[in-house]
């Protein structure tokens, strides 16, 4: 309720704002029309067109659908008289009379029923509290964008949803209830374990944890009551999550499990590995993160209007009045989708979606045009310049958020699967190396640290020769995971190729950079990992480098090369820093 007041008011201070604005709108109008009598020429009636064409697209959104209405008849009159390339004839002269008279007098009787004063939300886009966060003071900069400020810690801290998640464990084996609850902290879980299922009903009631891991069997070979934890799964257990562990492989066990409710089955020994996966899986809140949305509007007003129920509706909308700053502007916000007018000063849509699809970046960058031209042929000719999908002014704000969703949600799916490593799903090598030239722009700009980290794990070889490559595979994902649960969400973490990963830790000078990796570096030593045989442990190498004194990308990955082999070099097991080479840790 408190963002939907928050959004009604801010909606109905831009009304009160756009009504105020619209008489000197129209003054501005009749004066370039006077000014086009005296003496015609073609840039004072792409001015003039421009600034019918704005109240074409902008007046239905804030309360006026008659200013709409008449200024389109208004537009297309402009349009023709420009296509002549001549001064506007005796009749064209009468016709703008009486338009422009209907359009004053339409300025004047705003809709008796505003239009929606509720935010538009749509299943498809990130719905999350995250509109509140990001909808501070919605101001539109035509030299740049404003995008939300959000301070990020000195020191990387572990922000992820899944952090100390709490996990049941039923069992009176005392071996498998210690190994458990030791490994699965490493990944931020903790295990609570109960002997009797009594025991773990009564604290279920009062704190549900994450999930439930169920041994079938205890130490005295006496089976677990299966048909009570059916009956605690329809009862207050309905929505946690249960795995079962047995020490069975037979469809029968299996089958017990499944009408148990339960939701997985794993057999002993554990892999923990594969558990991690499962307990992620079931326990993740699924909470995307929000698209971002770069707005090309140089009508300010409507600039604000789409931010404004964009950010309602759960996405990230920044927006910029003039489309000459565009390039900066993606470089900078990285969006999912850009939304452009399709008249503009200086640049129209068409041309600058072409200038956009010339830069290889941004090749596959959804480009919506959002203009009042109703003419098919120029809807399809701006289509094939660029353009992805054409949305005509005026446009009611579902629909809107629902078009701009369902392209940025296509769109980000193909970028991950263009930039993501099909294994652990974290950034390739090549979008690794990206992630770090953006990550050191933003650094220089805001005169902030960055700290990169090359990680390699230590006789990997010797584990897909002894144990297999699909064994060697989960070892890889386990490193991966640790390094996506304990560093932030605002760090890149990327597979740099085979058993070598990067991370990049924004805003983050080299001892708590080093701080953390030490943490993540002594955690992944203590993992065992099931093996064909036996379990075992691996550890890793890592190489440290921080920005400045390193500016350029390729210098800072040089250097924390160049510390990595050095720890390969003095034994492994540990993190050297390239300044001055000092092993930290062994």
């Amino acid at each position: 309720m408190a963002d939907a007041a928050n959004f009604a008011e801010q909606l109905n201070l831009l009304r009160q704002s756009y009504r105020a604005a619209l008489p000197a709108k129209l003054i501005e109008i009749e004066k370039t029309w006077q000014g086009l009598q005296t003496a015609w020429n073609a840039e004072a009636l792409d001015s003039l067109h421009r600034q019918v064409h704005n109240l074409s697209g902008s007046g239905a959104a804030y309360g006026f659908t008659r200013v709409s209405e008449a200024a389109r008849p208004l537009e297309i009159l402009i349009q023709s008289i420009g296509e002549a390339q001549s001064a506007a004839t005796a009749p064209q002269q009468e016709k703008f009379a009486v338009l422009f008279a209907t359009l004053q007098q339409a300025a004047s009787e705003p809709d008796s029923v505003s239009p929606d004063s509720a935010p538009a939300r749509n299943a498809a886009t990130p719905d999350n509290g995250v509109a509140q966060a990001n909808l501070t003071k919605l101001e539109v900069d035509g030299a740049g964008v404003q995008t939300p400020a959000a301070q990020m810690p000195a020191v990387p801290a572990n922000d992820n949803q899944t952090s100390n998640a709490l996990i049941f464990l039923i069992s009176d084996d005392t071996v498998l209830a210690h190994e458990l609850e030791l490994q699965v902290s490493y990944f931020s879980y903790r295990v609570h374990t109960f002997t009797q299922l009594s025991d773990l009903e009564g604290a279920a009631s009062e704190t549900p944890p994450a999930a439930i891991l169920v041994d079938m069997l205890t130490t005295g070979d006496e089976p677990i009551d299966m048909e009570r934890v059916a009956q605690l799964k329809q009862g207050i257990l309905a929505t946690v999550p249960l795995v079962f562990i047995s020490s069975h492989e037979d469809i029968s066990h299996r089958l017990q499990a499944v009408r148990a409710g339960g939701d997985a089955y794993f057999t002993k020994p554990l892999d923990t590995g594969e558990l991690i996966d499962k307990l992620d899986s079931l326990t993740a809140s699924h909470t995307p993160e929000p698209y971002h949305i770069l707005i090309v509007e140089d009508d300010s007003t409507l600039a604000r209007y789409y931010t404004l129920n964009l950010q309602a509706a759960g996405m990230i909308a920044s927006a910029i009045t003039d489309p000459l700053q565009v390039l900066h502007a993606l470089s900078e916000f990285r969006p999912d989708l850009i939304l452009m007018d399709v008249y503009m000063p200086a640049c129209n849509g068409l041309e600058l979606s072409t200038v956009i699809r010339q830069q290889e970046d941004f090749v596959s960058i959804p480009i919506v045009f959002l203009s009042a031209e109703t003419d098919l042929s120029k809807q399809m000719a701006a289509m094939s310049r660029g353009g992805d999908d054409f949305l005509t002014k005026p446009i009611k704000p579902a629909h809107l958020v629902a078009s701009v969703a369902s392209r940025a949600h296509r769109s980000r799916v193909l970028r991950s699967l263009m930039v993501r490593d099909s294994l652990t799903g974290l950034f390739n090598h090549t979008a690794t190396k990206e992630q770090l030239d953006i990550a050191l722009a933003r650094s220089r700009r805001n005169e902030a640290q960055v700290t990169f980290a090359m990680i390699d794990i230590d006789k990997f070889k010797s584990v897909n020769d002894t144990h297999g490559h699909a064994v060697g595979d989960r070892v890889i994902k386990s490193l991966s995971r640790l390094l996506q649960q304990r560093l932030r969400k605002t760090d890149i973490v990327g597979r740099y190729g085979g058993e070598e990963f990067a991370a990049v830790l924004v805003d983050t000078d080299g001892p708590a950079a080093l701080s953390v990796l030490e943490e993540i570096r002594a955690h992944f030593a203590q993992i065992r990992h099931q093996g064909e045989a036996e379990p075992f442990s691996v550890t890793f190498s890592c190489g440290v480098a921080t920005s400045p004194p390193w500016l350029e990308a390729n210098e800072l990955a040089d250097a924390a090369d160049k510390a990595l082999y050095e720890a390969k070099r003095t034994g492994r097991n540990r993190i050297v820093t390239s300044e001055p080479l000092l092993e930290v840790t062994s």
